[in-house]
């Protein structure tokens, strides 16, 4: 079941569709069928483009393993440290 509050489309916003887990059309703005469902798996697909995004790393950059063990070429880190004292 999905369902979007919103979708861009080439006409504009489309409010409050969706296609439900049986395949048929959540759309009670009285759109019509055919754009709802192209809308939909339009936006579907935008987000699936950009949930499953991996940048692939390529060399090595200066600083950019934690320890031996665990590279991280091309994923930018910071280290924050706390100190504190239990008495």
């Amino acid at each position: 079941m999905v369902k979007y509050r919103w979708v861009n489309h080439v006409g504009g916003k489309l409010y409050s569709i969706g296609i439900l887990a049986d395949g048929t059309l959540h759309n009670p703005n009285g759109y019509p069928d055919d754009v709802v469902r192209a809308a939909v798996l339009a936006a579907d697909a935008r987000k699936r483009r950009l949930t499953d995004w991996h940048p692939v790393p390529t060399g090595t950059a200066a600083g950019s393993s934690l320890c031996a063990s665990h590279s991280l070429d091309g994923i930018h880190t910071t280290k924050l440290g706390v100190n504190y004292k239990i008495f």
